[in-house]
């Protein structure tokens, strides 16, 4: 009985070798989990690990499946090329006219043996399939037969079904009968006929015996045909049993599992008539496969069903990978909460003249009733959060800054539900890779800070696996470092078995063994911060791909000078066989050294900075480096006095020895005026390209993600904040040319001159970055232009000043306001 054919295109296999439609999406979180495939007991399932597989893929399996059936066949041609271009390169034309001398498969060893009389079912097999080709299509919307040729075509196919019958019962050969059941059960397939191809099926797969990749073709087809009938339930889970029978036919049948069924439901229908184990495992496990996300309850029913099977370990893996991506990491990473709204922004009563946090100390009568309090709150389990701090952790995670959420692996129902399930598992008498799932429960106890019972778990499956999986005992014997760096002392003992991980080339297309490497390397940053070993912390930080920027920035902002001598005096004489390893990509001393000149000119301490650009320069330091590299900074060369600055045109670069040695010799005639001027213009006197590329120094300064608050310590995140700040006054030449306008106007006497340095300091203040990426955090200039007001309103410059600037404009205004 011929049915209407749907215009839908679905992913079907619609030829001996054309595949129509696509697979699934990228998932990008499993790049970053340390477990991958390779510790899964076997690659049957490899190909799901990542992503789904693409259609084109599907269509090569199969391909090459077929090619291999052909070639047991016929033993003698070892070259399997020869069938390829007689299946599927060369034409029907090529074929019938193989006897002729001149034919372009002469030496081809198999059309040559199609030539043999005996051969003759099989040439005549492989002409009728040729002309078959043309009618296997499915054409998209845009591009359906009109009528008459759906009728043409409808005829036509059932011509070549009544030929494949007659042919099929004719022939002797298994092997060539049910091929041509597979083209009679195709056309009926493109010509519409679906009732009257699944009855084909029904009666003749099963009864001709062989389950080659050609009996799950004809299954295949089969289950399309249910499908456009509206048989959904009944067509996926046929698919369900390809995909656990064919290795050939895997990838299709994934890709045709539950497609056209999104708004049927059919999902209940599935579960209610699947009937075998096997056929229970595989639906369950193709429908997480399908939306991409493991659920707990898809495991348990595989366990149920396939205790030991492939299918179980695949989707232990993923879930695994789930929960580490989306609970565990981000746990990791998240931003310390800051202890008030003022840490951001600067609320006045937090906060010093110079920005920095405020350290008060209670009485003792607020220090008992806070005893009082605590004590209550602690009996009824009342958490303490201030509105600020709601205020705070409500913006945070407004701007992807910090997650409040944020829980810690312990509180997490998703894995105390997951470690039940696996401790189950790993416990199973008729589990055979006990390993593997004691492995994930081990992880799974470390995620949780049970960290003596990962160890134990570790040591278990260790044991376990010591004859087994390669890949698995590297990721057991990776785990009890990254176990033991997490919780125990850092010695030089566990030093050396991180060496181990650190030394070995990383191979760039394994994202997984950088993964492993960056996570090891952060949570050692982390202990080593947690004991205040900034300086160990930065050579950890360097090597570690997605943190990098964080050891410049401790280099450059929170290192003081002493800190970075420490730095550098390590550098030189590394004790340990981590720190040889840790310098050998570091910075060279010379390198150091020049930031800690920077440092100095940041600072204003020119004259210090002054010998260390000298020995370097005396070395040839500055000549090595190129042109883009030599961190020219621009002054004005005349450094001359003006009322209100403009950017002056005769701007000159000099490198930073030379601008220290111009700086150096105004200090010795004391002439801060022109020293502020020419600071005023040198907007990157203080960049060093060593440690930064432009545009990163700002993008670390306006956030706060662990980038600049890192690794949930908050005594490390308060005090790296307001280290921050003071870099950010520093790094700005106009903040340090107010501090030098300012000197200026503490030594002149004209009054006139007096209210110019004034008003210089705070216009200086007003174009510093600080004032761009600090909004608030401090009030430097309102003092000033109050000074100016009440002592200097009486002078020609404030007159003028008054009338010309904005700024002196808005605050008069306030003023009057107020």
């Amino acid at each position: 009985m011929k049915t209407k054919m749907f215009k839908t295109c679905i992913a079907f296999l619609i030829s001996i070798s054309y595949c129509f439609g696509c697979g699934g999406g990228y998932d990008w979180r499993t790049y970053g989990n340390l477990f991958g495939p390779e510790v899964l007991s076997d690659g049957l399932y490899a190909d799901y690990f990542v992503s789904p597989p693409y259609c084109d893929f599907c269509n090569d399996q199969v391909q090459e499946t077929n090619l291999v059936e052909w070639q047991k066949q016929f033993p003698q041609i070892k070259d399997i090329e020869n069938f390829r271009e007689v299946l599927y390169n060369a034409s029907y034309q090529q074929l019938q006219d193989l006897s002729n001398s001149n034919n372009p498969f002469a030496s081809n060893a198999f059309a040559q043996l199609l030539l043999t009389p005996s051969l003759k079912n099989e040439l005549e097999y492989i002409l009728f399939a040729k002309s078959c080709e043309k009618f296997a299509v499915i054409n998209s919307d845009d591009e359906q037969p009109n009528n008459d040729q759906m009728i043409a075509l409808a005829a036509a196919t059932k011509t070549l079904v009544t030929q494949a019958l007659e042919q099929m019962k004719s022939v002797e050969n298994v092997f060539i009968k049910q091929r041509y059941l597979f083209q009679a059960v195709r056309m009926n397939f493109y010509g519409g006929y679906n009732e009257d191809g699944i009855a084909l099926v029904d009666e003749f797969n099963e009864a001709l015996g062989s389950k080659e990749s050609i009996y799950y073709r004809i299954l295949a087809y089969k289950a399309g045909a249910m499908k456009l009938l509206g048989k959904k339930a009944e067509a996926d889970l046929l698919f369900a049993r390809i995909f656990n029978e064919s290795d050939a036919l895997r990838n299709l049948a994934y890709i045709n599992f539950l497609r056209l069924n999104d708004e049927d439901n059919s999902w209940d229908q599935i579960v209610e008539i699947a009937k075998t184990p096997q056929d229970k495992a595989s639906i369950w496990m193709l429908k997480n496969l399908y939306v991409n996300t493991v659920t707990l309850e898809a495991l348990t029913n595989v366990y149920k069903n396939e205790v030991n099977s492939s299918k179980l370990e695949l989707l232990t893996l993923k879930y695994l990978n789930d929960i580490e991506s989306s609970i565990f990491i981000p746990y990791l990473e998240k931003s310390v909460p800051l202890d008030s709204l003022s840490l951001t922004y600067g609320a006045e009563d937090t906060w010093d003249k110079h920005g920095l946090v405020k350290v008060t100390e209670d009485n003792w009568w607020q220090r008992f009733w806070k005893g009082i309090v605590n004590f209550f709150r602690k009996l009824f389990g009342m958490k303490p959060v201030s509105q600020q701090d709601k205020n705070v952790n409500a913006w945070l995670a407004q701007n992807g800054v910090y997650d409040a959420d944020v829980k810690p692996a312990a509180e997490s129902n998703t894995i105390m539900d997951f470690k039940k399930f696996i401790e189950e598992v790993s416990q199973n008498e008729f589990v055979k890779n006990k390993q593997l799932y004691k492995t994930v429960y081990a992880y799974l106890n470390i995620m949780t800070q049970n960290y003596q019972e990962a160890n134990d778990l570790l040591e278990e499956a260790k044991v376990l696996n010591a004859n087994g999986n390669i890949a698995l005992t590297e990721q057991i014997d990776y785990l009890l470092v990254l176990n033991e760096t997490m919780y125990s002392t850092l010695n030089s003992s566990l030093e050396t078995k991180i060496l181990k991980y650190l030394v070995v080339p990383i191979d760039p297309e394994n994202s997984y063994a950088s993964y492993r490497r960056n996570l090891l390397l952060n949570e050692l940053a982390r202990r080593y911060l947690q004991n205040n070993d900034i300086l160990h912390a930065t050579y950890a930080l360097s090597f570690s791909s997605n943190n990098n920027l964080l050891a410049s920035a401790l280099i450059d902002w929170y290192m003081t000078i002493e800190e970075l001598e420490q730095l550098i005096e390590a550098s030189a004489s590394p004790q340990t066989e981590l720190e040889k390893y840790w310098i050998s990509g570091f910075y060279s001393k010379d390198q150091l050294l020049e930031i800690k000149g920077i440092k100095y000119t940041r600072m204003g301490m020119f004259t210090q900075a002054e010998p260390i650009f000298s020995t370097l320069q005396s070395k040839g330091y500055f000549k090595e480096k190129s042109q883009e590299e030599s961190d020219d900074v621009a002054i004005n060369t005349s450094f001359e006095f003006t009322p209100y600055p403009n950017k002056p045109s005769d701007l000159q670069y000099f490198t930073h020895p030379t601008f220290n040695k111009e700086i150096i010799k105004l200090l010795n005639a004391k002439d801060y005026l022109k020293v502020a001027n020419g600071l005023y213009y040198s907007q990157y006197v203080n960049y060093s390209k060593t440690l930064w590329d432009g545009g990163l120094l700002f993008a670390l300064n306006q956030t706060n993600y662990p980038g600049s608050y890192p690794f949930n310590i908050a005594s490390f995140a308060t005090e790296f904040h307001n280290r921050k700040l003071s870099f950010t006054k520093q790094y700005c030449t106009q903040y340090l040319a107010s501090t030098y306008y300012n000197k200026a106007f503490e030594q002149e006497t004209n009054k006139e001159n007096k209210a110019q340095c004034l008003y210089l300091t705070k216009l200086a203040l007003e174009k510093s970055y600080v004032s761009y990426y600090e909004q608030g955090n401090w009030q430097d200039g309102l003092p000033i232009f109050e000074n100016l007001q009440k002592n200097y309103s009486d002078t020609k410059f404030y007159q003028e000043a008054s009338y010309n600037c904005a700024y002196l404009k808005d605050f008069l205004k306030n003023q009057v306001s107020n």
